[in-house]
């Protein structure tokens, strides 16, 4: 085994932090479940698909406002969600993260 194996990789999340950010994933996908299907489709797209706002505006029909408006609700909602399951530290200790979808999280 090369010394080079046992030093982790910087670039590579460690995984018990990729099973974390997997399970928060699909928490905040069955939150999203009961939205309406706009809220439901800009989370999925920027949040999972990694989307920028001005293409969630394209493929819904909205403004790109709008779909900023969106996400701003989204997030709102989803940190209140996590709040109130105790889930909320991410989001608390480290607000710049909140606004990454998870998909960039992972990389």
């Amino acid at each position: 085994m090369a010394a080079k194996d046992l030093i982790p990789d910087p670039h590579t999340a460690p995984p018990d932090e990729v099973v974390a950010q997997k399970d928060l994933l699909e928490q905040m996908q069955r939150t999203a479940n009961s939205w309406l299907k706009p809220e439901r489709e800009a989370f999925e797209l920027y949040f999972v698909e990694g989307f920028e706002p001005e293409e969630i505006g394209m493929v819904l029909g909205v403004s790109t406002k709008h779909a900023n408006e969106l996400l701003v609700s989204i997030r709102r909602r989803m940190r209140e969600t996590l709040l109130a399951q105790g889930d909320g530290r991410r989001f608390e200790s480290n607000p710049a993260q909140a606004n990454q979808p998870i998909n960039s999280l992972q990389s």
